[in-house]
C-alpha cells in the first residue's frame, strides 16, 4: 500500500497521538511562605480536542492532586498551602479523557522557594491604615491610622511613640453635634527636624521626631492629600475643597491658592521650586503662590491624580481619562500621552525603574511599563484595581499593592516573585503604597489591621522618583540623593 493511502486510512480511523501535550505553567511564583495559599495556573492541548485531567505533584511529599476534567486548551487554576520550608519542584502531567491512561510526560518543573514567613515582622494597627510610612535617615517609620493615631516605629518594628489626634465637636447643617476623630489617610512628609501629616479633622499637624506637637493648622475642609516640603522648609498642603495652603516651618500661613475641584493626591515640587497641584487641571504654581499655567486633560474635563518628576525634569501625571501624560515644566505643554490597556482611570503616581522605564497601574487591573522610547505595554495583570503607587528598588523589583489587599513583588519582566494577601474586601479608598527602606525592607500598611515589613532584594534608588512622593522621606520634591 502506498504511503499516501496509509496516512489517509490512519486519519480515517483516528490514529495519531493519544496523549495531550506536556503541560506548561502559565503562572507560578518564585517564592512563598507556609502561611500563604499559593495559586498556580497551567494548560495543555489535546490533539483530538478531548477533555483532559491533570496530575499535580507539589514537590513537598503530599499526595498528588488530580483535577476535574476540563477542556483542551483551557487555563486551569489550583491552590496549595505548603507546610514545610525548602525549594519545591512542582510538576504537571496531563491525561486525555478516553485516551492513553499513561498520559503525557511530566512537565518541566517550576522551582518554588518556601520560607517560614515572607514578613520580617507585623505591627498591629487595629483600626487599619491607608498610609504609606515615611522613613527618616535612621530607618524609623512614621505613619497614621484610621482612628486618628500617629505612630513612629523603629526599623525592627518596635513602637517608639504614638500621638493621638485630638477629637473635636462640630455642628452639622441640621444642628446635630458630631464627634470628629480625624482619620489620617494621607502619607506624612519628613522635614529636617519635623514630621508633617494631614488629617480628616481639618488640620495639618507638625510633630517633632520624638512625637511632641510643634503646631497644627486648621483648614477649611478635611485634608487627605499628602503634604510636600520645600527645600526652605515650607509646607504645601491642600484640602478636599481644592484650597492649597503654603505654611512656613512654624505653621504660619504664607499664601493660599484655590483650584476648581478637590485635591485628593499629594502636591509635587519640581527642581526649580515650582509646585504642581493635581486637581481638575494640573496646576503649576510659583513658590510665591502665583499660577504659572494650568493644563487640562486632552479631550474632556477629567481630573488629574498624583504626579511625579521624571529623570529629565518633566512632569508625569495620570488622569481619570485613562491616559498617562508627560508635560514639559516651562509652559505645561503635553509632550505625549499614553493610554492604559482599557483606558481606565490612573490614580497612583507613576514611578521610574533603573533604566528610566516608567511604571503605572490603573483600574483595569494592569501594571503598565513605558520605556524611554516606544509604546507602553502591559507588564502584569492583578486580580483587582491598582490605585496605590508602586515602588521600584535598585534591582528593578516592582512592589504593587492591589485594591483587594494583595501585595505583589514583580520582576522587571513582569514575573511574580512572590505575593501576599494582607487585606480582603473591596474598598474605594486607595490602599497604602509600598515604600523601600535603605536596607531593602519593604513596608506596606494593611487597611484591616497591621503594618507589614517584608524582606526585599535591594535598596531604593537615590536619584529617581521610584515610590510614593518620590523617595522614602515623602517630601514630594524632585528626587536628588534620596531627598
Amino acid at each position: 500500500m502506498h504511503s499516501f493511502a496509509v496516512l489517509t486510512l490512519l486519519a480515517l480511523v483516528g490514529a495519531g497521538p493519544d496523549v495531550p501535550s506536556i503541560p506548561v505553567f502559565t503562572f507560578c511564583p518564585q517564592m512563598t511562605d507556609t502561611t500563604t495559599e499559593v495559586m498556580i495556573s497551567f494548560r495543555t492541548e489535546d490533539p483530538k480536542k478531548r477533555d483532559v485531567v491533570f496530575a499535580i505533584d507539589w514537590g513537598d511529599g503530599t499526595p498528588q492532586v488530580v483535577t476535574n476534567q476540563s477542556r483542551s486548551g483551557d487555563q486551569i487554576y489550583n491552590y496549595h498551602t505548603f507546610k514545610k520550608t525548602g525549594v519545591m519542584l512542582l510538576r504537571l502531567k496531563a491525561t486525555s479523557v478516553g485516551g492513553d491512561p499513561a498520559g503525557s510526560e511530566w512537565s518541566k518543573p517550576c522551582s518554588l522557594a518556601v520560607v517560614a514567613s515572607l514578613a520580617k515582622w507585623v505591627f498591629p494597627v487595629p483600626s487599619g491604615t491607608f498610609c504609606t510610612p515615611a522613613l527618616d535617615p535612621s530607618g524609623n517609620l512614621y505613619f497614621g491610622d484610621e482612628d486618628g493615631t500617629f505612630y513612629s516605629l523603629a526599623p525592627d518594628g518596635k513602637l517608639r511613640w504614638r500621638y493621638g489626634v485630638p477629637f473635636s465637636l462640630e455642628v452639622d447643617e441640621t444642628g446635630r453635634t458630631d464627634t470628629v476623630y480625624g482619620a489620617i489617610s494621607g502619607a506624612a512628609a519628613l522635614g529636617d527636624n519635623a514630621v508633617y501629616f494631614p488629617c480628616e479633622n481639618k488640620h495639618v499637624y507638625a510633630l517633632t521626631l520624638d512625637g511632641k506637637l510643634l503646631w497644627s493648622y486648621k483648614t477649611a475642609t478635611p485634608v487627605v492629600a499628602a503634604p510636600a516640603v520645600g527645600s526652605d522648609g515650607a509646607v504645601y498642603c491642600a484640602d478636599d475643597s481644592g484650597v492649597v495652603y503654603c505654611l512656613n516651618s512654624q505653621g504660619i500661613l504664607k499664601w493660599t491658592f484655590v483650584t476648581r475641584d478637590e485635591v485628593d493626591n499629594g502636591l509635587t515640587i519640581g527642581p526649580n521650586g515650582t509646585i504642581y497641584v493635581p486637581s481638575d487641571s494640573l496646576y503649576a504654581l510659583s513658590p510665591a503662590g502665583k499660577e504659572l499655567w494650568a493644563q487640562g486633560a486632552q479631550e474632556e474635563d477629567n481630573p488629574f491624580y498624583g504626579c511625579a518628576i521624571g529623570p529629565e525634569g518633566d512632569i508625569y501625571a495620570g488622569n481619570m481619562d485613562g491616559f498617562l501624560y508627560r508635560l514639559e515644566p516651562k509652559a505645561g505643554r503635553i509632550v505625549w500621552r499614553t493610554p492604559t490597556e482599557d483606558e481606565d482611570e490612573i490614580h497612583g503616581e507613576p514611578v521610574f525603574g533603573p533604566d528610566n522605564t516608567v511604571y503605572f497601574g490603573a483600574d483595569d487591573y494592569y501594571v503598565n511599563a513605558k520605556p524611554p522610547s516606544g509604546p507602553a505595554r502591559v507588564l502584569f495583570e492583578a486580580e483587582d484595581r491598582i490605585r496605590a503607587t508602586m515602588a521600584v528598588n535598585s534591582k528593578g523589583s516592582i512592589y504593587v499593592h492591589a485594591q483587594d489587599g494583595t501585595v505583589y513583588c514583580l520582576s522587571s519582566a513582569g514575573k511574580v516573585k512572590w505575593q501576599k494577601q494582607i487585606g480582603s474586601g473591596d474598598f474605594d479608598w486607595i490602599p497604602a503604597s509600598p515604600v523601600v527602606a535603605p536596607d531593602g525592607t519593604v513596608y506596606v500598611g494593611s487597611f484591616q489591621d497591621a503594618l507589614y515589613a517584608f524582606t526585599g532584594d535591594g535598596p531604593p534608588m537615590a536619584d529617581k522618583w521610584s515610590m510614593l512622593r518620590g523617595a522614602a522621606r515623602h517630601t514630594g520634591r524632585a528626587v536628588k540623593s534620596g531627598k
